[in-house]
């Protein structure tokens, strides 16, 4: 277990076997974003590590994104890496393990996937201690340089063909993995009790609030009647969004961060993609889809209801975070809370006769 708190001494004084002709202070730290959960000097005892432990040189490293995990895009003289820090208590030593075993397999069966960088003694996650909390980090290779565009319809065919081929795939997963069950409970009351429970009802449009609640008991209800139907859970991505796809090899689509991957149902993760689309947008997503895997009648029926619960769990998640960071920020916009309210209401009259 690193204690990252007490390594700066220990650090510079190992600078030349880390980074040979670089130096730990003339790294070039790319406008790091003050929004991570670590300080800069976490942050630049990490990055130190991750190149020992990972027998990197460095060139230079920035904060990318904070929505659940710490992001940071790392160059090397090697090539551009990306590293993943859990938030503490977040995922288990199992449920890391297993969300990199189903990686592995998705890449061995030969779907695009970011997968995880070996260090030096075999391991694929570095345990850490930062401000006193018990962390872990993993390494991932580039998934590549290109954001899928949804705006385009190649960009949506290309992204609807590799999410069918994934679920055909991660349906022949060939053993049960330690990982959560996403349910209808956790999709939609689940979330909303955390933020009734935030104390969040307080801020923004009452009229919002009321909507988003009498919504979740319609969207459970409606799920609930529509599970006995559907296709068997299985695992799935839990988050298949554009940002978390890329293009590489010309129009090959990889799939990274699969931290919310679990059981549950494959149109979860159709209808997260497609969250706030327009009506024209979805045809040719969803026909590149079934180019590999047929929905079933049941499946088409419950699209906008688990988009809608997209929206509820994303909602949820919030106010989790907000609870962990005590930074409530999102629920003191009231524009933001609005904006789920209208995607959520959206979802819930979309059209599916394409």
């Amino acid at each position: 277990m690193y204690k990252l708190d007490s390594l700066t001494a220990k650090l510079e004084s190992e600078t030349t076997d880390l980074l040979p002709g670089k130096p730990l202070t003339r790294l070039v730290r790319m406008d790091p974003n003050m929004l991570s959960s670590l300080d800069q000097q976490e942050i630049r005892d990490l990055v130190s590590v991750i190149a020992r432990e990972y027998n990197l040189t460095m060139i230079k490293y920035r904060f990318l994104s904070k929505a659940v995990s710490d992001v940071f895009r790392i160059d090397t003289t090697g090539g551009t890496l990306f590293l993943k820090v859990y938030p503490p208590g977040w995922r288990t030593v199992r449920e890391i393990d297993a969300e990199l075993d189903f990686v592995e397999y998705l890449a061995h069966r030969g779907l695009g996937v970011a997968i995880p960088v070996v260090r030096s003694n075999g391991s694929r996650f570095i345990p850490l201690t930062l401000s006193l909390s018990e962390r872990y980090a993993v390494l991932f290779d580039n998934a590549g340089d290109k954001r899928v565009n949804y705006n385009e319809s190649k960009g949506r065919m290309a992204f609807g063909k590799t999410l069918g081929k994934f679920h055909i795939l991660a349906a022949e997963f060939p053993q049960r993995l330690n990982r959560p069950q996403l349910s209808i409970e956790t999709l939609t009351r689940e979330p909303w009790q955390a933020v009734v429970d935030g104390g969040y009802l307080s801020h923004g449009r009452r009229e919002d609030w009321e909507f988003i609640g009498q919504s979740v008991e319609r969207v459970y209800r409606e799920l609930d009647a529509l599970s006995t139907h559907l296709p068997a859970q299985q695992l799935i991505h839990g988050d298949a969004r554009n940002i978390n796809s890329r293009m590489r090899n010309g129009d090959e689509v990889t799939l990274f961060d699969f931290d919310l991957c679990g059981y549950g149902w494959p149109a979860y993760d159709i209808a997260t993609f497609m969250v706030d689309f327009p009506k024209d947008w979805l045809r040719d997503y969803l026909a590149s889809y079934q180019s590999e895997r047929v929905l079933t009648a049941y499946e088409y029926r419950a699209l906008p209801f688990f988009e809608a619960a997209r929206n509820i769990w994303q909602l949820g998640l919030r106010a989790r975070i907000a609870s962990d960071t005590g930074n409530s920020a999102f629920f003191n916009d009231r524009d933001m809370v609005h904006s789920i309210c209208e995607n959520i209401e959206k979802a819930l009259v979309r059209d599916m006769a394409l």
